[in-house]
């Protein structure tokens, strides 16, 4: 699969396919720790996420697999065997599944104020990474979205680096309509579901490899602020300005832009 995280798509022995990726305890010890928290603190507000599963992979099935040994066709790093993380694979036929959208088919979405909640939750867990989503095709031409990857939630993969609240958006900004009050009030309810005594404790069962101090801080500390109510509301309003201002430097862009326009086209008939 592409990416950085040298994950392989599998068939595992339930009969479902899996994107999995293994474990690194050098470059990225957090990552699949990580990525296990953020499915399931999505899922605790709503937010739509595919199945994951702890997979185990053997090691004769990673010697017979060289193809799954990382991107680099000079050097092959072989990935470890053991358990592994594994996100179920979104592309069912007959679905169509996309990774972008032009924004006219934004009007197909289905949950397209989840990117909003999305967002909040991200900073407030500080993802360091842009956030990913997948397009899934549903009934009369509709579309779902379905959140994936998140290994660079709490600093990211090995926990040393620092957000900032734009490198969390989606890509296309876009995709952000304009937010108002009764948005504001749907979303902070919806982060008032997150239950952290319950997610530490489905954090607990995680594999112990997977869990080092670095991680756990992390991720109890993402707890308590999720769990704040006044950093949500103070996080909802600082994002919904960000986008405002945004957007009214676009619009004064687009007049500055219509001005050079016409003094051009001016010009060109003058001489």
């Amino acid at each position: 699969m592409a990416g950085s995280s040298q994950a392989v798509l599998i068939g595992a022995s339930d009969g479902n396919c899996y994107i999995a990726k293994f474990f690194d305890a050098i470059k990225r010890p957090n990552a699949l720790f990580n990525e296990a928290a953020g499915y399931e603190i999505y899922r605790s507000v709503g937010l739509p996420v595919p199945d994951w599963s702890c997979l185990s992979i053997s090691s004769w099935m990673i010697d017979g697999n060289a193809d799954c040994w990382g991107p680099s066709t000079d050097k092959k790093t072989k990935p470890r065997s053991g358990i592994c993380f594994g996100s179920r694979f979104a592309a069912c036929p007959p679905q169509h599944v996309y990774e972008i959208l032009p924004s006219p088919m934004f009007a197909c979405l289905r949950n397209q104020e989840d990117f909003w909640l999305s967002w909040v939750v991200d900073v407030l867990s500080r993802h360091c990474d842009h956030r990913q989503a997948l397009f899934v095709e549903g009934v009369n031409g509709s579309l779902q979205t379905v959140f994936i990857d998140h290994s660079h939630l709490f600093g990211g993969p090995d926990g040393s680096e620092i957000p900032y609240h734009s490198i969390a958006q989606y890509l296309d900004p876009r995709i952000y309509f304009p937010p108002n009050s009764a948005m504001a009030t749907r979303l902070l309810e919806r982060l008032g579901r997150c239950n952290s005594d319950i997610l530490w404790r489905k954090l607990a069962c995680l594999p112990d490899e997977w869990k080092n101090p670095s991680a756990l801080h992390s991720a109890s500390d993402c707890l308590n602020r999720l769990s704040a109510s006044h950093l949500a509301r103070s996080t909802c309003e600082e994002l919904f300005k960000s986008v405002e201002t945004a957007s009214s430097q676009e619009v004064v862009k687009c007049a500055r832009s219509e001005q050079f326009d016409v003094a051009v086209t001016e010009t060109a008939f003058t001489k």
